[in-house]
């Protein structure tokens, strides 16, 4: 009788464990790689997308370079940008290139990476290493995937990467300027009137260039950059602030 009953709290306690079991704790290595996909594949259906993309990931990890760990690292990198877990994201979608580099899904992965950094680009104020990242992951799909889908999304994402970077130049040059290094600001402001003339922040770059020469007492390099302001941006309300700087 307690033979029989500890038979029956041991396959009691074992059944609880199992059903209790989430993740990879459900994977053992003996299963197949279609097995793995499947309880993966529940969890993404349940919107479980963390316990979804570690699944994913055990496909690839036994089965690597097989047509199954193929389409298991681009679910991953999916479930993982979903869950917001971007560095799980970005470690997928780098190993999927790295396996699978001529896959039709290149474009898509090269994409996610790109995308996980832009989503972490904080404000001018802070340090701008995402959008930079973004900018050379988008850079890079652009050139390697012209074709793609995933290029034109890429291309928008790379605009707003590139402001978000010329805006803290500008802000930083504003900073010199508070401190009263000069010519510092005048370093970052051009780079912005430079380097980034596609974004919106050209305008102010020009207005803040002439604000600096002005202060040095440069009087044809302010005017020559008010010029500018003026032909770029005829109806710019800084140029309402240089008329002020110029009548003071």
């Amino acid at each position: 009788m307690r033979n029989r009953f500890s038979v029956f709290c041991f396959v009691f306690a074992y059944s609880v464990i199992s059903s209790c079991a989430q993740g990879i704790d459900r994977v053992s290595e003996d299963m197949s790689a279609k097995g793995i996909t499947d309880i993966a594949d529940s969890y993404l259906e349940d919107k479980k997308y963390q316990y979804a993309g570690e699944v994913y990931m055990e496909v690839d990890r036994l089965y690597r370079y097989s047509d199954s760990a193929r389409t298991a690292l681009i679910k991953a990198s999916r479930a993982f940008h979903t869950s917001g877990d971007y560095e799980m994201c970005r470690l997928a979608a780098n190993r999927f290139l790295e396996d699978f580099p001529e896959s039709k899904q290149a474009p898509q992965a090269k994409y996610l990476i790109g995308l996980c950094y832009y989503e972490q680009i904080p404000d001018i104020s802070r340090d701008q290493r995402p959008a930079k990242e973004a900018l050379r992951e988008f850079t890079e799909l652009i050139e390697e995937y012209p074709e793609s889908n995933y290029a034109s999304q890429a291309k928008e994402k790379f605009n707003e990467s590139l402001t978000q970077i010329a805006g803290q130049e500008l802000e930083i040059g504003k900073y010199y300027m508070k401190k009263n290094q000069v010519l510092a600001a005048i370093g970052r402001y051009t780079v912005v009137v430079e380097n980034y003339s596609m974004t919106s922040y050209q305008e102010e770059g020009f207005f803040r260039l002439f604000e600096a020469f002005t202060l040095m007492g440069l009087k044809q390099e302010s005017m020559l950059y008010l010029g500018k302001l003026k032909q770029s941006y005829p109806n710019s309300s800084w140029l309402i602030e240089a008329e002020n700087i110029k009548s003071f």
